[in-house]
């Protein structure tokens, strides 16, 4: 309670960063270690003034050397992950173009099938249309002949 106190430090944050199981946990309670660990032997070494503060200097300058290694190790990690990541992408997305590309092309398959059967029942109807209209037409003029025989022979 004394040290958390005296360095400012949120211990219950600290245990659950280095608890997590995680490179981000593990570089946390690392730095946060080494932090500790310099402030406490800062507070009960008997060093001058100077020397303390060297000391200090040198434990910050090491403490962000650990921290920028451990950031371009999670970098290159990151990038990593995220070129696997958008390989994975890349062949998904290919089998999914191929399977719309077959989907488009059955689509097409099946509208060119239904155009042909509906031409051809358009050619039926068309044909059985001039069936009927020719056969009217004979009956027409059977029956105007008739009509015109009937009227010459009442004249």
């Amino acid at each position: 309670m004394l040290i958390n106190k005296l360095l400012g430090l949120n211990l219950k944050g600290l245990k659950l960063a280095f608890f997590a199981g995680s490179t981000v946990g593990a570089m946390f309670g690392c730095v946060a270690g080494m932090g500790i660990g310099a402030a406490l032997g800062a507070l009960f070494a008997p060093k001058a003034g100077r020397e303390l503060r060297q000391d200090i200097a040198d434990g910050a300058n090491c403490m962000v050397g650990t921290a920028r290694e451990k950031g371009s190790i999670l970098a290159g990690m990151a990038k990593e992950k995220g070129s696997v990541i958008a390989d994975i992408a890349k062949e998904k997305g290919a089998v999914y173009a191929d399977i719309a590309k077959g989907k488009g092309m059955d689509l097409a398959v099946a509208a060119k099938d239904k155009g042909i059967e509906i031409a051809e029942a358009a050619k039926e109807q068309g044909k059985q249309l001039r069936e009927k209209t020719s056969k009217l037409y004979s009956e027409l003029s059977d029956k105007l002949n008739e009509k015109a025989e009937d009227l010459k022979e009442a004249v």
